[in-house]
């Protein structure tokens, strides 16, 4: 109770956040109790102090906005994924619209209602011709036990009797210990269990989704904000156990993987957690990303990229 009221009863202290300079507010005990070098800056000698106003211009609105949202309910909501349309989808649909839904100012002249322009077909008789389903062809992975865009939906338990798998075939892997280290990382949270949203579709873009995660934790780190900083790698890598990786989507992880190798720093006898996280998945996922060029490419331009993932691509051979 005491820490509620010491909160309450602080002074408000305005940050400018970005390029744009966009004025937020927070009360300057939550500020101190949860960052020393934030709390040097407000309750301290310089400028920033006697002013009572910081500019933070090295991070954007939504991050500093998730960073407000956990100093005062030790948590906070992740991005929403992009979902992208095709433009032949989207052309498709605004003639569609446009044939049923007509201009009301485009008329002959006459006094009449406008009837929308659908032109109903007269009734066509179709005569179908039910073919066997052919032996589906079993693809068994002895490697590894990871979510793929192939892997059996619940919509798919219908067809059990259909696509039986004969008994003498089995589907576990013989090797997958580098993919369930991987989803067994587990991070000291005080948080309430996180469930991500499962991606359904390969339209869905989960660059952002990811990125929320990164940028939070680059935040904390520069600012010494533990449990902050655990929490963004928490809900970062349950959000990748659950991701599929679709082709149209290796992209989101190139983007997520250049942005922590972009906004992290080498370290001595070790790989730097955020990096040692996204490594990780991308050495389980290798398969699927080396074919892409942008994935070439950005193993070209990061060498300890390409550093640290030989060493757990090692890891899954031995």
């Amino acid at each position: 109770m005491f820490r509620l009221y010491s909160i309450i009863a602080s002074p408000p202290f305005r940050f400018l956040v970005g390029p744009d300079r966009k004025l937020f507010t927070i009360h300057t005990a939550l500020v101190i109790h949860h960052s020393k070098p934030l709390g040097a800056l407000l309750n301290g000698p310089m400028l920033e102090a006697k002013e009572k106003c910081a500019l933070l211009e090295d991070i954007d609105d939504d991050t500093f906005v998730r960073f407000s949202q956990y100093a005062y309910t030790g948590d906070y909501i992740a991005a929403d994924p992009e979902i992208l349309l095709h433009s032949s989808a989207i052309a498709t649909t605004h003639h569609a619209l446009n044939d049923a839904c007509p201009n009301p100012g485009q008329d002959d002249g006459g006094d009449a209602p406008l009837a929308p322009a659908i032109a109903f077909a007269e009734p066509v008789d179709v005569h179908f011709e039910v073919l066997a389903a052919p032996e589906p062809e079993v693809m068994v992975d002895d490697t590894w036990d990871i979510p793929s865009r192939n892997s059996y939906s619940s919509r798919d338990k219908k067809k059990k009797n259909q696509f039986a798998v004969p008994e003498e075939i089995t589907l576990q892997p013989k090797k997958s210990n580098l993919w369930d280290d991987f989803k067994r990382k587990a991070y000291a949270t005080s948080g309430k269990d996180f469930q991500p949203r499962k991606n359904q579709e390969s339209c869905e873009n989960y660059t952002e989704v990811f990125l929320c995660h990164a940028r939070l934790y680059v935040f904390a780190d520069k600012y010494d904000i533990a449990p902050l900083r655990t929490l963004s790698l928490h809900k970062l890598q349950r959000t990748l156990v659950e991701f599929t990786l679709y082709d149209e989507r290796v992209g989101d992880i190139v983007d997520l993987m250049r942005y922590s190798y972009s906004n992290t720093a080498d370290r001595v006898g070790y790989i730097e957690d955020l990096r040692q996280l996204v490594v990780h998945y991308a050495a389980c996922r290798v398969v699927d990303l080396a074919p892409s060029p942008s994935f070439q490419s950005l193993v070209e331009e990061a060498g300890s990229l390409a550093r640290d993932l030989i060493a757990q691509v090692v890891k899954r051979l031995s």
